[in-house]
């Protein structure tokens, strides 16, 4: 069968940059200040350091799970461990709708222990 790749190529890409952009708009109207990251130049994740947190990693991660936001651990990608929570987010299974929602929840419990 023959297709057309690039096509393909190009409308999978559209779908990701408008999750993403849907991500970073998100991400700066409902994040506090205590938490840093950086306005990704590709792909379809970024990573937050929540500075000032009450909780560990694994305690953020169960609590934004127990309000319907799936993030990972971000201490994995680090090649030593950080010294504050940090989470991976992606843009990759959600739509912009989700994707909105999930920054606000996340800017909701992070609020609160910061």
């Amino acid at each position: 069968a023959s297709g057309d790749f690039g096509g393909a190529l190009r409308r999978i890409h559209r779908v990701y940059r408008r999750g993403m952009r849907a991500l970073v708009r998100g991400l700066e109207e409902h994040l506090p200040s205590s938490v840093e990251w950086r306005r990704p130049r590709g792909g379809f994740a970024t990573l937050l350091r929540i500075r000032d947190c009450a909780v560990d990693e694994p305690a953020l991660v169960a609590r934004l799970l127990a309000r319907g936001v799936r993030v990972e651990p971000g201490a994995s990608y680090f090649s030593e461990p950080p010294s504050e929570p940090c989470l991976r987010i992606s843009t990759a299974v959600e739509d912009e709708v989700r994707l909105t929602e999930a920054c606000r929840i996340l800017g909701e419990v992070v609020e609160d222990l910061t």
